[in-house]
């Protein structure tokens, strides 16, 4: 949703959001770091996924954690890092959210190919 209604910028060449951008990006931050708390609970319940549960519940709590500090020293105008903040929103992604869910995902992928074969 931030892709389809991105950042412009004014004669001036400030930057604006015309609508949308931030609660697409909000959306997806928020929902990603919660959606990893949930499955992680789920993984620990099934014993081929329980050693990961551990690490995807730190992944989502961290992506929580950081969607707060973002929320407040990143996101607002007058905030202290706010010219880092494309910076900092791919740092989340590229360290905290991606790399758990390419593992959950070789993960799924091994189980699955080990589940197919022929007993």
């Amino acid at each position: 949703m931030a892709a389809a209604f991105p950042l412009r910028e004014d004669a001036a060449g400030v930057t604006y959001d015309p609508g949308l951008h931030i609660v697409g990006g909000m959306t997806y931050f928020l929902s990603s770091a919660l959606g990893l708390i949930v499955v992680s609970l789920r993984l620990a319940a099934d014993p081929r996924f329980r050693h990961l549960a551990g690490y995807v519940l730190a992944a989502g709590i961290t992506g929580v954690a950081l969607f707060v500090l973002m929320g407040v020293f990143v996101v607002p105008e007058d905030a202290p890092l706010h010219a880092w903040a494309g910076l900092a929103q791919r740092i989340v992604i590229v360290v905290v959210l991606f790399p758990c869910t390419v593992v959950l995902a070789l993960r799924l992928l091994r189980v699955t190919r080990a589940d197919d074969a022929p007993l």
